[in-house]
């Protein structure tokens, strides 16, 4: 875009630049023919001159556009001074003239710089001049929406890793400003680490322990429910071995085979033997006792001797009388 003019502090100069800006210079005129004769001149010495059949005479090529706007590719010092053009038409007349003052000035580069005040982040873009200036505000190499020479911004919204920069583009431009980060102090953090992800740990640490916990009550559960499982096992156990009768010896001291065992009825033995059914009290009663066999002999040994009904000796002192009556 050419370059318009307006006033500065400098009242001399029509068009204002820094240094290393691109400038187009404009004829001020709508259109330009292309059988039109045109000439620039910097501070009365020729910089271009195109002749009524597009040949170029002086200057290059790139030097003006297709609407006869003189360019500058780099602005610097020697580019201050008075630009002056011609416009001729086919015929030789004058189409069109004038002249523009550049001023190229070396604007102080801006400094940004960032404080705290109660939970709040002030950027500033620090500059020479203080009249209707328009800033360009660059955070992490982006463009911000903001264009005023102060902002401010809740900690929260920052990350620690933020910088900022600005750029004065209006009355005049500057350069751009050097990165600046955002102080320990004016940083949203917890433990010295950004505190969304400080949060992040901590809940993802919360639901692991969480989890852990979890697994260590339902282990604990599990367990007191197989103790108690083992524990009545072992009841039943005891109760069993309590109502069953102990089992007798197949031999005998002596080293025999011990007569068998009678068989319990059933449905007697399902009672306690305190309180026996009637039933089974009367066929008790009703069987014999079946005596058992006798013991196999061994023939290399010796039978056991038979027993012997007890003899009685005659009571003789029956039929005596008393001591004091005998002879």
């Amino acid at each position: 875009m050419p370059l318009q003019s307006f006033s500065t502090d400098c009242n001399a100069c029509d068009l204002t630049a820094t240094v290393g800006d691109y400038l187009e210079i404009s004829l001020g005129l709508e259109t330009l023919n292309k059988d039109d004769e045109l000439k620039w001149t910097h501070n009365q010495m020729v910089i271009f001159k195109r002749n009524n059949k597009g040949i170029i005479m002086k200057g290059k090529k790139e030097n003006v556009n297709e609407k006869g706007h003189f360019i500058i590719q780099n602005a610097d010092k020697t580019h201050d001074g008075t630009y002056s053009f011609e416009v001729y038409k086919r015929n030789g007349t004058l189409k069109a003239s004038g002249k523009k003052e550049l001023c190229v000035q070396m604007l102080a580069k801006p400094g940004v710089n960032i404080t705290c005040d109660k939970g709040k982040v002030v950027v500033k873009c620090d500059t020479q001049s203080k009249k209707d200036q328009i800033f360009i505000w660059y955070r992490n190499g982006g463009k911000m929406k903001e264009d005023t020479q102060t902002f401010q911004k809740n900690k929260n919204e920052l990350k620690i890793t933020d910088q900022f920069e600005c750029v004065v583009e209006k009355p005049v431009k500057s350069h751009r400003s050097d990165t600046v980060p955002v102080p320990e102090k004016c940083k949203y953090t917890l433990f010295g680490f950004d505190f969304r992800i400080m949060v992040g740990v901590l809940a993802t640490g919360g639901f692991l322990v969480l989890v852990l916990l979890i697994v260590l009550v339902t282990c604990a559960c599990q367990s007191c429910k197989r103790q108690e499982k083992r524990m009545q096992d072992e009841d039943e156990l005891r109760l069993n071995n309590f109502h069953t009768p102990p089992q007798r010896s197949k031999q005998t001291a002596r080293g025999q085979p011990a007569p068998p065992v009678p068989q319990e009825d059933p449905e007697v033995s399902n009672y306690e033997v305190d309180d026996p059914p009637p039933k089974a009290q009367s066929r008790a009663k009703n069987q014999q006792r079946v005596r058992p066999p006798p013991p196999p002999v061994d023939e290399d040994e010796s039978p056991p001797p038979l027993p012997q009904p007890r003899k009685k000796a005659p009571n003789t002192k029956r039929n005596q009388g008393p001591l004091y009556m005998q002879p």
